[in-house]
């Protein structure tokens, strides 16, 4: 599972691949969004909405796949920024862990 998150000021999303990471600091009042199986329909729906548009949040991602989990964050930042301008290919993503 990767934790991932989006931090839609700096315009930067960031991988976090390991349980327990100290890197990992959820606020309360952050939102979490699950992607997964189950959920992959309603969560890119979600996204796709604009409900999440200029706003931090974490994304669970989770698919027992750790390639097809980072390629569905580098989809999601797609959906985040159709024409590239605001998460651009170069510096959006970053792993920490």
């Amino acid at each position: 599972m990767l934790q991932v998150y989006v931090d839609a000021d700096a315009k930067r999303m960031t991988i976090h691949r390991r349980d327990g990471c100290k890197g990992v600091v959820r606020d309360g009042k952050d939102k979490t969004i699950r992607l997964d199986t189950s959920t992959a329909s309603s969560a890119l729906a979600e996204l796709r909405g604009g409900t999440c548009d200029g706003t931090n949040f974490w994304m669970d991602v989770d698919f027992a796949d750790p390639v097809f989990e980072h390629a569905a964050v580098e989809h999601v930042r797609t959906i985040l920024a159709p024409d590239n301008k605001a998460f651009s290919y170069g510096r959006t993503i970053g792993w920490h862990c």
